[in-house]
């Protein structure tokens, strides 16, 4: 929730006070600091001047001087100009031998050694006048506090109107922000439908674009069988009628020709347009499709189905045309002894894997065959994807061909005219 203008102003209320403090103890304390260090200073020359006039009485005298300490402290302040706060003379027993001590404010006391060439006769104590600074120093504080105080009160007053500014400046950029992050949801929003109507029209599209070229699959299949076949039939008996009246081998071989001929068509009819998605779910057409593997190239197939069948859709169409391109390139092309087809249709996606035994699959050769592109097309086509590679496990040869693919939200709704 953002600051108002008076709670900004309850948690900024010490701080004027605060600094306006601040002004009125600095100054002081920094002279006062100073004053005391001065002080010092005066008295620590001073004491050296004293011992230093001492100590020439001393070489002069060396056991009269103690008893002339008095005379000689009186005469060393006029001689020197110097009015002492505070000067004591002490022999080096601690006795005292000489005193002044005036009714004003001491300074800070140095004391300094009188020596008598190599040896320490006495000391003595200095402190000067610090009544002068101390007024000064009084007169500082007085002013400090007065500025402090004034600071403070106008502190405290003048940035209330600041303040406030801001504060409606903040509510206005909070409003703003709010009407921005609004509008960027509508925005994400609107943009989030028209990507789920263009995946609904592109899903719409792909499964159009693979009904019409099942459909056109399965115009070229019958018009092969009602001409061509047609014909090669009506062949195939006329050759019967040529080797009955006029037996040769001639004729034995053209009836064989014939015959291997119409054996080809069918097996491309089939494979233009698999009875079996019409008459049978996905799992019943791979296990057809399986049979007639084994029958015509002698490897076994193993099939291995999970979770629900499939019924006749685009996604059923779309993985057994994958399945029959990558059964036949093993057999064409693996070297393979056994093949094995694994289908499982769960709940949300459709996983079909079509493996082999054999020399594995070459890359080279898999970007540019023509038939693993139109595999991969077909499984993007329905928002899948294709994996080929080695089979899982350590140790194992051959090639595995993986689909994944969405499942249908509704059995039948992909159905194919």
């Amino acid at each position: 929730m953002p600051a108002t203008a008076s709670d900004v102003a309850a948690r900024t209320r010490r701080l004027p006070w605060i600094i306006g403090v601040v002004v009125a103890l600095l100054p002081p304390l920094l002279y006062g600091a100073a004053l005391h260090q001065r002080l010092g200073g005066d008295a620590e020359r001073t004491a050296g001047a004293l011992a230093a006039f001492l100590a020439r009485e001393a070489l002069v005298e060396p056991t009269l001087w103690t008893f002339a300490a008095p005379k000689l402290l009186a005469t060393f302040e006029r001689d020197s100009g110097a009015q002492l706060a505070q000067g004591l003379i002490a022999a080096c027993g601690g006795a005292e031998l000489a005193g002044t001590r005036r009714q004003v404010a001491a300074g800070p006391v140095r004391w300094r050694p009188v020596t008598a060439g190599l040896s320490v006769v006495g000391w003595v104590g200095v402190a000067v006048d610090a009544a002068p600074g101390h007024r000064r120093l009084a007169w500082l504080a007085v002013l400090s506090a007065m500025a402090g105080a004034l600071l403070g009160v106008w502190l405290q007053r003048r940035p209330l109107a600041a303040i406030r500014h801001a504060a409606a400046h903040q509510r206005d950029l909070l409003r703003a922000l709010d009407a921005a992050q609004l509008a960027l949801q509508a925005s994400n929003d609107e943009l989030a439908q028209k990507i789920t109507r263009a995946t609904a029209a592109n899903r719409a599209l792909t499964e159009r674009v693979v009904a019409v070229q099942e459909a056109e699959r399965r115009r070229i299949a019958l018009d092969l069988h009602d001409e061509v076949g047609q014909q090669l039939a009506a062949l195939r008996l006329s050759l019967d009628a040529a080797a009955a009246e006029t037996p040769s081998p001639a004729l034995d071989s053209a009836v064989e020709r014939c015959d291997a001929t119409l054996e080809g068509l069918r097996r491309a009819v089939h494979d233009l347009r698999p009875l079996e998605l019409d008459r049978r779910t996905l799992g019943g057409a791979l296990r057809a499709l399986a049979e007639r593997i084994e029958l015509a190239s002698g490897l076994p197939v193993a099939l291995r189905l999970e979770g629900d069948d499939l019924p006749a859709s685009a996604s059923a169409t779309a993985l057994l045309r994958i399945c029959q391109e990558a059964l036949n390139n093993a057999v064409r092309h693996a070297g393979a002894t056994e093949l094995a087809l694994r289908l499982r249709v769960g709940p949300e996606q459709i996983t079909l894997a079509i493996c082999d035994d054999g020399s594995g699959a070459d890359p080279t050769a898999l970007a540019a065959g023509g038939g693993i592109a139109g595999m991969t097309e077909r499984a993007q086509f329905l928002d899948g994807t294709i994996d080929i590679g080695p089979p899982a496990g350590a140790g194992s040869r051959g090639t595995c061909v993986r689909v994944v693919l969405p499942r249908p939200q509704e059995p039948g709704a992909e159905k194919n005219d």
